[in-house]
């Protein structure tokens, strides 16, 4: 017997007397099926769904009720022809950190899935899952007749969700029997995604059942999420692609051109962005998708800039750099000696680290504007590193008073120099790193710095074991002792598998979302013991 994939791609769902057969991802070209006069509306889902897994060339595949929390597991054999019960994992349990707490207060809660009120509007969640867990599942398991009537048809009908993994076989397969569909500029899911089972150990603290699962198909390219933590920005398949955090669903698509080297969410000229890099060159996308300007620096020597300050800037040899303003860009030079450390709403911010001295430059002027001195934290000798920007604040090392000490200490300079913060002293070999080797968390707000892992927030630092760990969900991982282990800001570690995937971020609800697999599919995980 072939094995059943865990990935969702087709989705069965009733308009009044007709069944509509698509899919999230928009492989499927939405097709109408019309129920045989007299025909059992449990058998017009059967066959639906074994004429969808026939057209993907698939033999098995993983059937799912959805609703909100509420999840029924089916499975179809497209060979047999048969529609069964599949027993889904027991469900995983709370676990808070500031990750999550901070990205509630930003986006606020939503009571209702929104695949709720888009399919069956006026039905209750709860009292559509009881219906999906009491009568569908049971109807499956036994092979009898339900929900015979026209109310139980669209209400338990409608949140069957078909899970396929389309090999390449099977994609050949859909395209032949012209269920493929041309590509779409924006598309609105109709469902969320499905919930699948994660193919490796999950990170310590979240359960390996995941709420939803999407496949992706990208190369080092990692998702973002949008500042209100409503969306899940991903590249798949040449598309850039928005998600919904709570459920999964595809809220809107849009074709990319050229190959894409970074993507993030930030500022670009005042405004909050999708920002997709491309060797030389630069798109904008707007958080609903609407295609923005594309600014080109118009050397074939420029780097963009997307992973430092508040702003996307070009840089530039010969000390200069390209801020975007006014809907176009700017030249800035940038003093000889100095390093840009960032933009903020198009001026740009240099350092000179052997001098402790920071510049302003918000034109193109040939006299630079006169620089300030970034004032040395107490105990603190002379700036050695300016690493990276995180949160309004410059992180800075110092030489301590004690021989082989340094001083860690944020400094803020958006929107204006202030005193810095110590945050922790440290061997000074612990603090030693290069800039590439610096990691930022910018979700959670964690700076990496060889050793040293800071909160930004809590103005707090601790050193942990190794250099070559990783930052999530407001956690450092790496290795201890042959062990893998998670620590947090407050320096509680626990063991973590060391196989597991490591968070990229958190999600609405306590998750987090992880990729895995070979395909490097996302899952959103609950906290290890929490109803999914």
């Amino acid at each position: 017997m072939s094995a059943v994939p865990a990935w969702p791609i087709i989705s069965l769902r009733w308009e009044g007397e007709i069944l509509v057969v698509s899919d999230s991802d928009a492989a499927l070209d939405p097709r109408r099926v019309l129920p045989i006069p007299g025909e059992d509306p449990f058998e017009t889902s059967r066959r639906a769904a074994v004429k969808a897994c026939t057209a993907l060339g698939m033999e098995r595949a993983r059937v799912q009720g959805v609703d909100g929390d509420d999840v029924v597991s089916l499975i179809v054999d497209a060979r047999e022809g048969t529609l069964t019960e599949a027993l889904a994992p027991s469900a995983p349990a709370p676990a808070i950190d500031r990750a999550h707490s901070a990205l509630e207060d930003a986006r606020g809660r939503a009571e209702h899935s929104r695949f709720s009120r888009v399919l069956v509007p006026g039905l209750a969640a709860a009292s559509l899952g009881a219906r999906l867990t009491g009568r569908l599942g049971a109807r499956a398991a036994a092979g009898t007749a339900w929900a015979r009537t026209r109310k139980g048809r669209r209400a338990l009908t409608a949140a069957v969700v078909v899970a396929c993994a389309a090999a390449t076989a099977g994609v050949v397969g859909a395209r032949q029997a012209g269920w493929l569909a041309p590509a779409t500029q924006s598309a609105q899911a109709a469902a969320p995604a499905p919930a699948g089972q994660l193919p490796v150990y999950a990170p310590a603290g979240w359960g390996t059942f995941a709420s939803w699962t999407v496949p992706v198909s990208r190369t080092n390219v990692a998702p973002v999420l949008s500042p209100d933590g409503n969306r899940v920005i991903t590249v798949s398949s040449g598309r850039l692609e928005a998600l919904d955090a709570r459920t999964g669903a595809l809220v809107w698509s849009t074709a990319l051109e050229g190959s894409v080297s970074s993507l993030r969410v930030m500022a670009v000229d005042g405004e909050q962005k999708v920002v997709v890099a491309d060797g030389s060159k630069v798109r904008t996308f707007g958080l609903d998708g609407a295609p923005g300007p594309v600014f080109e620096a118009g050397d074939a020597t420029a780097r963009p800039v997307v992973d430092t300050g508040r702003e996307a800037f070009f840089s530039l040899p010969d000390q200069r750099a390209m801020v975007f303003t006014h809907g176009g860009m700017s030249l800035r030079r940038i003093p000889a000696g100095a390093v840009a450390v960032g933009v903020d709403r198009g001026t740009l911010l240099a350092v000179e680290v052997s001098t402790a001295r920071l510049w302003r430059i918000g034109s193109d002027a040939v006299q630079f504007p006169a620089p300030s001195t970034i004032p040395a934290p107490q105990g603190a000798k002379k700036l050695t590193a300016v690493y990276t920007a995180a949160d309004g604040s410059l992180v800075t090392v110092w030489d301590g008073a004690a021989k082989d000490r340094s001083v860690v200490a944020l400094v803020p300079v958006f929107p204006q120099l202030g005193a810095p913060t110590v945050v922790k002293e440290v061997a000074s070999s612990s603090a030693a790193s290069s800039t590439s080797a610096v990691v930022v968390d910018r979700y959670a707000g964690t700076v990496l710095v060889n050793r040293v892992f800071i909160d930004t927030a809590a103005h707090t630092a601790l050193e942990v074991p190794g250099a070559s760990g990783k930052l999530g969900a407001g956690f450092w991982w790496g290795a201890k002792d042959q062990a893998t282990v998670r620590v947090g800001t407050a320096g509680d570690t626990v063991n973590s598998p060391s196989a597991a995937p490591v968070p990229l971020f958190a999600l609405p609800d306590h998750r987090v979302l992880v990729e895995a697999g070979t395909d490097q599919s996302l899952y959103a995980l609950a906290p290890e013991g929490e109803k999914k």
